[in-house]
């Protein structure tokens, strides 16, 4: 029965939030603030799904130069729940696949997102310099969940280079994000307890000039692997 009122209640915010979306991103076409507004009204859905959100060294997402943000991708959660640590001037990278979404698809390319083939790794140079052309032309930030695809559990998958790729030949720093475990969240449950989320110090890319890409995608993959293991193990009530 809680399921089934959620589904009512939350469908049609959604739809809503696409619609007008669609309709705002239209008059402001590609406008690199837009994907700030669309994500603070994604999260607010996260209220109606019983989700407390925590913060962590929130300090560390603001007032950054334009910078690499990089998060952990779990389900389709985290489309009301990663969408509170959008920052201004920031757009996001997706697989093309998005395109195809219902409004979501159409919303997310007219806010100014960037579309990428999901086996974004070290081989696709020319998919990759083309994002690195792009960041640079709008001068932005960029959120980019380097597994590539949604792990569906607690545990971290293995890292894509491509994100790593980005920062190095833009001279981005790098901004690691822990989102606890959100594979517990139940429609069926009116209380899905906290989702914490940490923010790891910024890496500055000129500083690992002597490692080659895959041993820094490593190194942050074992830092937020570390990190993923320490909070969620917090109490979530």
């Amino acid at each position: 029965m809680i399921a089934l009122l959620r589904i009512i209640i939350i469908l049609p915010c959604f739809i809503f939030i696409c619609v007008y979306g669609i309709f705002y991103c239209l008059i402001k076409f590609k406008n690199k603030n837009n994907i700030v507004l669309i994500s603070k009204l994604f999260n607010k859905i996260s209220i109606l799904l019983g989700i407390k959100i925590r913060i962590y060294q929130y300090n560390r997402l603001i007032n950054n130069d334009n910078c690499v943000y990089i998060a952990n991708h779990q389900n389709i959660y985290d489309i009301f729940i990663a969408s509170c640590i959008i920052q201004n001037n920031t757009i996001t990278i997706g697989k093309k696949e998005i395109i195809f979404i219902p409004l979501f698809g159409i919303l997310y390319w007219l806010s100014g997102n960037i579309f990428i083939n999901r086996n974004m790794n070290y081989r696709s140079f020319s998919n990759l310099n083309n994002v690195i052309n792009s960041i640079k032309k709008r001068n932005v930030s960029v959120l980019i969940f380097p597994e590539g695809t949604r792990s569906n559990s607690k545990k971290l998958l293995p890292f894509k280079t491509g994100a790593f790729y980005i920062a190095i030949n833009n001279n981005m720093s790098i901004v690691p994000i822990c989102i606890s475990n959100t594979n517990n969240i139940r429609l069926n449950r009116w209380n899905n307890g906290i989702i914490t989320i940490y923010v790891l110090p910024k890496l500055v890319v000129s500083n690992y000039k002597n490692k080659n890409l895959r041993e820094i995608t490593n190194q942050c993959f074992k830092q937020m692997k570390n990190t993923l293991a320490s909070i969620n193990n917090i109490r979530k009530y």
